[in-house]
């Protein structure tokens, strides 16, 4: 989950062994009652990786902290739970970070503009949520960029860019193509 200007982008991927008839994105403000903000027909296909993205206008929602979870109902009838996701709108909101070229080939190189000093654990995902690449980097108050050449070692798809910061997590998808 990505929160930019009012809106949350909501990515996922999906390894089904089982026909899928829908994914219901559920929001709550409190972490407990959820409501469905937005019901997504699955695609039958069974032990194949599938990706969904949806997006959430959260300019309306008050609360600073936002939780998400991903429902998924089976052809069968039986329901499961993703984990809960936090994304916090009065932290991202003064971040913005930008990756380019994208897609990428061999050189990934990004910016992030932060509101203060700190260091940042940066790990790249791959679509399935497997960690493939992990750094330190220091972050300074105001615009940073990075760059990053060996990026040649990844297979064509799509990838995630996750920065904590350990006050807050920022996530960008990115493209790699050979």
């Amino acid at each position: 989950a990505v929160i930019f200007n009012h809106s949350v982008n909501l990515d996922w991927s999906v390894l089904c062994r089982q026909e899928a008839d829908r994914f219901t994105i559920e929001r709550s403000s409190d972490g407990t009652k959820f409501t469905d903000v937005h019901t997504i027909t699955g695609r039958l296909i069974i032990n194949e990786t599938e990706s969904y993205s949806a997006i959430d206008n959260v300019s309306a929602i008050s609360s600073s902290v936002i939780y998400y979870r991903l429902r998924t109902l089976l052809k069968n009838g039986r329901t499961s739970y993703s984990n809960i996701l936090t994304v916090r709108k009065d932290y991202l909101t003064n971040q913005v970070i930008q990756i380019f070229p994208n897609p990428v080939k061999d050189h990934l190189q990004f910016s992030l503009v932060s509101d203060k000093n700190g260091m940042a654990t940066i790990l790249i995902i791959d679509a399935s949520g497997k960690s493939i690449r992990k750094y330190k980097e220091k972050i300074l108050k105001g615009n940073n960029t990075y760059s990053w050449n060996d990026m040649s070692g990844l297979s064509t798809g799509i990838y995630y860019l996750k920065i904590d910061t350990g006050e807050g997590v920022l996530t960008a998808k990115f493209n790699v193509i050979n």
